[in-house]
């Protein structure tokens, strides 16, 4: 026992010498770390650079599109620093967003807002800021965003009203609560502080309708040229504002930007206006008091109501007008007055200011939920490639069953009963296998292509007003056997969007390319529970690259599966050449709804069986119009009716007869393409059955009830240039297989451009002729 006792004390006091060399060695270690940390990370150990995030507009943005991160950031010493944004794309696969402009350079004890722009395909995965040290590349900080900071998420079909001026504009007095009962039938934010204006118009991307009230002074006053331009920007470039002036309206146009949405000049404010005016078109019985507007020289807009001023002067306090791509209504008096907001039938006002805003709105608005965007039909039209079939289930079953067939009674009548050679089973067993595979594999060869295709469709749009050039395109790229991929998209050189029109030869311009998805539960749409983040491999979107770069904006280890597919898009802007004239068009007086004058094509290429539309009617123009070709209209040429054209309706037999939109039907892009540039004018829901809400701005139905005429036409060549390189990450350098222009598949481009009409001398236009 004494043995016994002696050797557990010597075994405890070898336990605890162990144990303090064991401390000591790790002390040791830690110190050298220590030291060593702070000797090699010296430099970029700067503790917590960021400070707080603000997502979106208020702290409300929407899936699908653009999304600007307010990230504020300090540091105790000077610090340059760069950003990068991790989150997940439609299919839920991540994605990396960087960009060369997301760089900060930090003063001790100064403050530094940074917006940063990403599009988010899940309401409820982790978005995650990083912070890098902008010399080194060795990454700071990551912050993934609170609750508070990631803020509200609206679906993508969810319209969205956002108001700027004063608190509380009682904008969502008209809401109604919807099917869905979470959200109303349309979601309200209201910016009454001018620094959360975001500096891009691509921070509006999701918004439906801006209204914009000159109510707030000090508001309009802190704005800054960046911020003015970039509401400017998005009206221009498909957005819907309403713009209500007042005592403020001065203010307006001290910004440049903002005046050029104004088709006239600011002359005067008038105080203590007659509100009969406004009472009698609202049909209101209860009295508004009187209020003050802005009077302004209208040049170019349609006037849907006269006001009266107190000397009894009569002055435009209802007109609309177009603006580049998008529509401005405007009301001469501030929507958040006091006079405004204390008057009962404001929920009246401000349901007629909504109406026919977006599609769903009205009628049909119960009958539309549930329905399936026309997006989705998009989708599947450019995820059909030649020799590229998909099993079904019957062909699945057929192969089942034969397998079944031969592992069953084929082996027991032929092999055990007849040839008496039960054993010879198992070697049938191996040879059906075999077969089976083999015969997948021949299948698969057939079937799936190996060599990567592209299908893309394109919309160009051109303001002849306003000068400005808008691409956009939308593609699926089929990636054959599986692999890495980096993506550019590039213009075509022969194209109208190559960089001899921009006057520079030495750098060709390049689009700026982003992922696709979709609304809905199926696979790649926003409400999609598939994790397929789990099984595909995260990849990079540059959408601008550094100094050294060669190109601004690209996608970066797109990882496809075998015979896999990938949806994106493109999006180009740039300045029309000065020496592109379409004509002179004016509309004939005593019948406003026809043109006089002539149209010219001033372009480089030929136009394919174009159209001139103008308030709801079309010309037909040769079936090919040349360079320099024009055509004369006159009060003898007749348009016909654009809706029958586009329903495709016809008289048999003394009945009108239309050809029903097919929601299957995936083989005709062009048909497509002219459906979703002019759904509304169709019968929206009425006739497609879909709605048309994602991709609601690629539709100029509203611009047909303004003072322009729209040329429809197909282009001869794509204008976008897709550049897909097969790579990997092991070796950057090596691409041995670059793609481009002999990339097969479908290309579909089609042109409008917006021209401006002239209205007779004298001429007014009254609101039942615009809403015909």
């Amino acid at each position: 026992m004494q043995a016994i006792g002696r050797g557990a004390v010597y075994l405890i006091r070898s336990i605890g010498a162990t144990a303090s060399m064991l401390f000591l060695f790790g002390v040791s270690i830690s110190l050298v770390l220590l030291v060593g940390g702070s000797v090699s990370g010296a430099d970029v150990d700067a503790g917590k650079v960021i400070r707080s995030i603000r997502s979106g507009l208020n702290g409300v943005w929407k899936v699908g599109f653009e999304t600007v991160h307010q990230v504020e950031l300090s540091s105790d010493r000077d610090l340059s620093v760069l950003l990068e944004l991790d989150t997940v794309d439609g299919e839920g696969v991540g994605v990396r967003y960087r960009s060369a402009d997301w760089k900060a350079d930090l003063r001790a004890t100064e403050t530094v807002t940074l917006p940063i722009y990403a599009k988010h395909g899940r309401a409820q995965r982790p978005i995650v800021v990083r912070v890098l040290h902008a010399q080194t590349g060795e990454l700071m900080e990551t912050r993934s965003l609170t609750d508070v900071e990631r803020g509200v998420v609206l679906p993508a079909e969810q319209p969205w009203v956002v108001g700027i001026g004063t608190s509380g504009m009682k904008l969502d007095s008209a809401v109604l609560r919807s099917a869905k009962g979470i959200l109303g039938d349309y979601t309200v934010t209201e910016l009454d502080q001018s620094q959360w204006l975001p500096e891009s118009a691509a921070a509006w991307d999701g918004v439906d309708l801006l209204v914009f009230s000159s109510s707030n002074r000090d508001l309009l006053e802190g704005l800054r040229d960046s911020q003015a331009s970039g509401v400017r920007d998005w009206v221009r470039g498909g957005g819907r504002c309403l713009l209500t002036l007042g005592a403020n309206a001065e203010a307006w146009f001290q910004h440049p930007s903002l005046g050029e949405m104004v088709p006239g000049k600011w002359l005067e404010v008038a105080l203590q206006c007659n509100p009969g005016p406004l009472e009698s078109f609202l049909n209101s019985e209860i009295p508004l008091q009187p209020f003050d507007s802005a009077i302004l020289e209208l040049n170019d807009a349609g006037l849907d109501l006269l006001g009266q001023k107190a000397d009894r002067g009569r002055y435009p306090l209802l007109a609309k007008w177009a603006f580049g791509l998008g529509k401005v209504r405007l009301i001469a008096t501030e929507i958040d007055s006091q006079s405004l907001l204390r008057w009962e039938s404001q929920p009246a006002f401000i349901k007629w200011i909504l109406n026919d805003q977006w599609e769903g709105r009205g009628a049909n608005a119960k009958s539309m939920v549930g329905a399936e965007d026309l997006s989705l039909q998009l989708n599947s039209t450019l995820d059909q490639f030649a020799n590229l079939r998909m099993g079904n289930l019957t062909q699945i079953s057929v192969l089942l069953g034969l397998m079944l067939a031969v592992l069953g009674p084929i082996d027991f009548f032929l092999v055990a009963k007849r040839w008496k050679r039960p054993r010879w089973t198992w070697l049938t067993l191996i040879g059906t296998s075999v077969g089976c595979c083999l015969l997948l594999s021949v299948m698969q060869q057939r079937w799936k292509p190996s060599s990567p295709q592209l299908n893309a469709v394109e919309l160009l749009d051109i303001d002849a007003r306003t000068g400005v050039v808008t691409a956009k395109t939308y593609a699926h790229l089929y990636g054959g056997s599986r692999g890495v991929f980096s993506v550019e998209a590039r213009a075509n050189p022969k194209g109208l969007l190559h960089d001899q029109l921009r006057g520079d030869s030495k750098v060709p311009p390049s689009i700026v390319v982003d992922w696709m998805g979709q609304p809905g539960k199926s696979l790649g749409g926003f409400d999609s529970t598939v994790a397929t983040d789990r099984i595909m491999p995260s990849y990079e979107i540059v959408k601008k690259a550094s100094v050294q770069g060669l190109v601004p904006s690209s996608i970066q280890w797109l990882g496809l599966p075998e015979a896999g597919t990938k949806s994106l898009m493109a999006t180009e802007e740039m300045p029309m050449p000065k020496d592109w004239q379409f004509g002179n068009l004016s509309s004939i007086p005593g019948a406003v709804d026809l043109l006089n004058g002539s149209i010219v094509n001033p372009l480089p290429c030929e136009l394919r069986n174009g159209v001139l539309l103008y308030r709801g009617r079309f010309y037909s123009l040769p079936l090919r119009m040349r360079t320099g070709e024009g055509v004369s209209l006159s009060v003898s040429t007749i348009p016909k009716d654009f809706a029958r054209r586009l329903q495709k309706r016809i008289n048999v037999d003394g009945k009108d007869e239309g050809t029903p939109w097919d929601r299957n039907e995936t083989n005709d892009p062009k048909r497509l393409l002219e459906m979703l540039a002019f759904h509304r004018n169709a019968g929206g829901f009425g006739y497609t059955g879909m709605i048309h809400r994602y991709l609601a701005k690629l539709d100029l139905s509203e611009l047909l009830r303004t003072e322009r005429a729209i040329l429809f036409a197909e282009l001869p060549e794509s204008q976008v240039e897709w550049i897909p390189v097969r790579t990997s990450k092991q070796n950057e350098l090596n691409q041995p297989e670059r793609l481009g222009a002999e990339l097969e598949g479908t290309r579909t481009a089609m042109i409008r451009i917006v021209i401006p009409v002239e209205q007779p001398a004298g001429s007014k236009r009254d609101a039942a002729a615009d809403d015909e």
